[in-house]
C-alpha cells in the first residue's frame, strides 16, 4: 500500500515510523510546510519530501496529521486518484471536515499521547475509525461471515492479531445476531461486545451517537487529577467522579478538549503551567507554586 503523510509534528513522525516499519506498506511522500522538519523525516524513512498538498503523487492512502484548524484547508488542496482514501487523525473533528475531498473519507484517531522523540508501538495503540464508504472499510456482515484466519491477515500489522481477530469476528457475529447489524448506542450494551472496554464504549456513544459520554483516557485522568476534580487513577472511578460535575451536553467535548490541552499545554513530562489558562483553578499549580 502506497501512503502519503501530510504533517511533520509528533503524530506525523510516529505514523511515518510505523509505516516504514511494515513490509506491506510504503511511505511514498511526506508533505510539510516546514522544510527542515519535513526533509529530515522524509530522508529518515526513505520518502520523497514535498512542500505543498497540490504536489502529492498517486497513493492509496493520504493521512492528514496537522492541527485541527488546518485539516479542512489541507484536504481541499489534495490531488487524489480514484479509489484512494483520505483520512485525518484528529480526535476533535468529525469526518465532515473532509467534505471537500472527492476520494473516500475516513477518520483514524489514535488514542495515544505523542511526544517528540518517544517511540510508539502502534500495535498496542487503540484506534477510533470512521469511514464514509465500504471501500474505506469492511462491513459488519463481511467480518461476521469471515474466517478468523482471514481477519488475522488484515489486522496482523496491529499486533496481538490472534486475539483481535477473534474479538472482531465474535463482535460482528453478535452484532448481526443480537443487534440487527447495528452498533448499540449505550455503554452498557457496547461493553457486552467482545473486545470493547468502557473507554471505547464511551467514545462510540459520544462521537458516533452524539450522546453524553465521559471518555477517561490518560489525558482526562491526569489533568482532572491535577485540577483537583478527581483523585483516582482508576478510569471507572474518575468517570464516576466527573459525572456529577459535567453538564451532560458538554461532557464529551470536555474530554476531547482535555486531550488537546494535554498535547499542547499540560504535557505530561513538561506541563507549561505558566501558560495555562486553567492555572487560576488548578490545585496542582496552587500547591506547586504556593499560589493562594
Amino acid at each position: 500500500m502506497e501512503i502519503t503523510i501530510i504533517g511533520s509534528g509528533n503524530v506525523a513522525a510516529a505514523l511515518a515510523g510505523a509505516v516504514a516499519g511494515q513490509d506491506s506498506l510504503h511511505l511514498k511522500q511526506l508533505c510539510a510546510r516546514n522544510p527542515l522538519r519535513g526533509r529530515e523525516l522524509a530522508d529518515r524513512y526513505g520518502a520523497e519530501y514535498i512542500a505543498r498538498p497540490e504536489e502529492t503523487a498517486e497513493a492509496d492512502l493520504y493521512l492528514i496529521a496537522v492541527s485541527d484548524s488546518a485539516v479542512e484547508e489541507v484536504s481541499a488542496r489534495l490531488r487524489t486518484p480514484p479509489g484512494a482514501t483520505v483520512a485525518h487523525t484528529s480526535g476533535g473533528l468529525g469526518i465532515d471536515s473532509l467534505r471537500c475531498v472527492a476520494a473516500d473519507r475516513a477518520v483514524c484517531y489514535p488514542l495515544q499521547t505523542f511526544s517528540a522523540g518517544r517511540s510508539i508501538d502502534f500495535r498496542t495503540v487503540p484506534l477510533f475509525i470512521e469511514y464514509t464508504t465500504d471501500r474505506a472499510g469492511r462491513t459488519v456482515r463481511d467480518f461476521a461471515e469471515a474466517d478468523v484466519a482471514d481477519v488475522e491477515a488484515i489486522v496482523k500489522p496491529c499486533g496481538f492479531y490472534h486475539t483481535k481477530a477473534k474479538d472482531i469476528v465474535a463482535m460482528c457475529r453478535m452484532l448481526m445476531e443480537q443487534y440487527g447489524g447495528v452498533l448499540p448506542d449505550t455503554v452498557e450494551e457496547l461493553t457486552k461486545l467482545p473486545g470493547i472496554g468502557r473507554k471505547t464504549a464511551n467514545l462510540v456513544v459520544g462521537d458516533v451517537y452524539g450522546k453524553p459520554a465521559i471518555v477517561c483516557d490518560t489525558h482526562c485522568i491526569r489533568i482532572t487529577n491535577l485540577l483537583g476534580l478527581t483523585d483516582s487513577k482508576d478510569p471507572a472511578k474518575v468517570e464516576e467522579q466527573l459525572r456529577p460535575l459535567l453538564p451532560p451536553a458538554e461532557s464529551n467535548n470536555f474530554c476531547h478538549r482535555l486531550v488537546l490541552h494535554g498535547r499542547a499545554v499540560c504535557i505530561a513530562r513538561r506541563p507549561q503551567c505558566d501558560k495555562c489558562v486553567l492555572n487560576v483553578c488548578c490545585k496542582h499549580y496552587k500547591d506547586t507554586y504556593k499560589v493562594k
